[in-house]
Order: structure tokens, then C-alpha cells, then sequence
């Protein structure tokens, strides 16, 4: 009864985030959340009963020691980094074709399918053809809408991006020199994008996915980037980082955005690759994805050849930027503090930042 002040998708926002903070929140979070709503009017009020869920083992406390078991069982290598695939599930943002696919880029195929996506994006919930509102959020392309390919990604949130690209504004990246910027498992292209919108010089799109490169291709087009800006190679990532010019991929990059799906690579793998790679040199500039199940990458990987930036939590998941060998030119931007929060589970960040609003809650 208390929730008849919400009408129409702010209800059933309302209604999901609600369910959602049952199996993963507590009795508490649930009650404050709907009181900071104006939906109850006292904590005393009882929201909803949750002994359901504890008579079939699903209660917050037994969700969080699940999630610290498995993320317990991940083994680490001397550099901190993991040596195995990752438990991270997520919820799957709708795809047309509701497949799970190995040339996504995972390592293996699999028979099951990997829930992947924002489990706070509640509009992109069940439409057909993925997350319809993939847009460009700034620059010379700014609020062009981009096609998604029919496959399930977990693209990158609009906010995130925003966050994102903000900081490189703050290190310079598109200073002077028109950067050069790599998007590897780019999926939609939507980080790729962005930067070329921004002003970089030329961005190279890397997904062994065809339905993901051709909608690469479209989204080009959609932008009015002609085909010297933007190229795109259907391979794996892994091969690209460690043979670019066998792919036709020539030079460093100023900019390597890596958004894998989690639960198909292991990271200690995709980040000696990079630390290795012809294609980066010297203050390279690594963007890294990764769940917040992980934990915290460590600060300084492979002896001081990636050194950490900024490494920032949304919701559960975690962006973390490094440089390349950072001359003195980086020196100012080390964040090594940022390398050392103490995860949880619980979307926090994400269901503060939810839109509850009737407008458009957009990638």
C-alpha cells in the first residue's frame, strides 16, 4: 500500500530495486531505501517479509559469505594478480538472440549462459535486440544513438563512460596530439567511440564477434567516421596485443580500453599480455574493467611497468587506469591509495546513483 505514490516504470523500478535489496541487502537497507522514497513512513513499518528467502538459504548474510567464499577461492599469483577465471555473475541486458557466445572472447565455449550486465539498469531489462539506448554522451557526436549487435554484452554505463573519460580529460590525453586508442572487446564500439568523438586520432575496434564488428561498422557510419578513423579487426584480444602488425595493426596507442566479459578470461593472462605488447609504450595510458568480486588490482604490476592511476568503484563494478613505464610526466597522477578498498557485494553506489524517474536511464 505504500508504494501507490509511484506510477507506471517508477513502480516497477521501484518494485525490482526493492527485490533486489531483499536477496542481497537487509531487512534495514530495504526499509531505509523506501522511506528515503517517501513510500513508508517510518522504519518501524514492515516493507515486506524476507523469511521466505531465509528458510531457502537466501538471506543477505548467507549471500555474502557465498560471494566472499568464491571470491576466497580465486587463486592469486605472486604478483597479486588472478590466475583464474573469476565468479562474477550478472544479469543478462536482453539480447535479441539470448545466446551465449565464444567469439565474444572468452577462452572456452560454454554451455551456459553468463549472466553479464548492470543489474541497475532496470530499462534495458528484457528488450529485444540488447540495451537500445547505447548512445554517445559527448563531444562532436554527442547524443547520437548507436546500434547494439544480437548478442548479449555488458556494455559500459553511460556514467561510467562519462566518469571515465573525464579523467583522461584531466591527464591530457587529448591534448595537442590527437590520441590513438584501442577498444578491445569493444563490443557496440561504445568506449571507441566516445574517444573519437572527443577527438581522438583514430581508434582500433578488436572483438572476434562478427555481429559485433559489423555493428561496429554501423555505428561508424552513424557518427559520420569515415574508415580512416576508425578500424576494425575481428580477432582475439589476446593475439592482437601480442601480434598487432601480423594483424595489421600498426604502432603504439596512446589509450587501450579492456572490458572483458569476466567470467571468460583470466585477468593475470590479459594483463601480461598488455605489459608485454608491442603496442604500448612509454605513459600508455591501460583502462581495466573488472568485478568488484576481484577485489582491488594491485597498485604496481610487474615491478613498476603498470603503475596505478585511479581505480574507482561503481556499483559492483571497478575501473582501474594505469600507465605504461610512466616517466615523470605521470608522476603527479600515482593514486596508490586508491588501490586499497575492501570490497562488498551490496550495489551501493549503483542503487544511490539509480534514476527513479520516468526519464530515461540510458547507457
Amino acid at each position: 500500500t505504500g508504494m501507490s505514490c509511484l506510477q507506471g516504470n517508477s513502480f516497477l523500478k521501484l518494485a525490482l530495486i526493492t527485490l533486489v535489496l531483499s536477496l542481497e541487502g537487509s531487512p534495514e537497507m530495504v526499509q531505509s531505501f523506501l522511506v528515503s522514497k517517501g513510500c513508508v513512513q517510518s522504519l518501524t513499518v514492515q516493507t515486506m517479509s524476507l523469511s521466505s528467502h531465509e528458510e531457502n538459504g537466501h538471506n543477505s548474510r548467507k549471500v555474502d559469505k557465498r560471494w566472499q567464499k568464491k571470491r576466497r577461492r580465486v587463486e592469486l599469483g605472486p604478483d597479486g594478480l588472478p590466475v583464474q577465471p573469476i565468479h562474477a555473475p550478472r544479469q543478462i541486458r536482453g539480447a535479441g538472440d539470448a545466446r551465449k557466445i565464444h567469439e565474444l572472447g572468452g577462452s572456452q565455449p560454454s554451455r551456459s549462459r553468463k549472466e553479464q550486465g548492470k543489474a541497475w539498469d532496470l530499462d534495458t531489462v528484457g528488450t529485444a535486440g540488447g540495451p537500445s539506448r547505447l548512445r554517445i554522451i559527448g563531444g562532436s557526436a554527442r547524443g547520437k544513438r548507436l546500434d547494439s549487435p544480437e548478442v548479449h554484452l555488458r556494455p559500459m554505463m553511460s556514467k561510467v563512460r562519462e566518469a571515465l573519460f573525464s579523467t583522461l580529460f584531466s591527464f591530457d590525453l587529448f591534448g595537442s596530439r590527437p590520441p590513438r586508442v584501442m577498444d578491445l572487446f569493444c563490443g557496440a564500439g561504445s568506449v571507441g567511440l566516445e574517444a573519437l568523438s572527443r577527438g581522438a586520432g583514430e581508434a582500433v575496434f578488436v572483438d572476434m564477434a562478427s555481429e559485433c564488428c559489423e555493428c561496429v561498422e554501423r555505428n561508424l557510419k552513424l557518427c559520420n567516421f569515415d574508415a580512416v578513423k576508425g578500424k576494425i579487426v575481428r580477432a582475439r584480444a589476446e593475439e592482437v596485443l601480442r601480434q598487432p602488425k601480423r594483424l595489421g595493426v600498426i604502432g603504439t596507442f596512446d589509450l587501450i580500453s579492456i572490458t572483458p566479459p569476466y567470467e571468460e578470461v583470466v585477468y593475470a593472462d590479459l594483463i601480461r599480455d598488455v605489459m608485454e605488447s608491442p603496442a604500448v609504450a612509454e605513459d600508455s595510458l591501460i583502462v581495466i574493467e573488472y568485478p568488484v568480486e576481484l577485489g582491488s588490482l594491485p597498485f604496481n604490476i610487474g615491478k613498476g611497468r603498470l603503475l596505478g592511476l585511479r581505480n574507482r568503484r561503481y556499483g559492483r563494478t571497478v575501473l582501474a587506469i594505469y600507465a605504461v613505464r610512466p616517466t615523470g610526466r605521470r608522476s603527479g597522477d600515482l593514486r596508490p591509495e586508491e588501490f586499497d578498498f575492501a570490497p562488498s557485494p551490496l550495489m551501493d553506489e549503483g542503487l544511490r546513483k539509480c534514476n527513479l524517474s520516468d526519464g530515461e536511464n540510458d547507457y
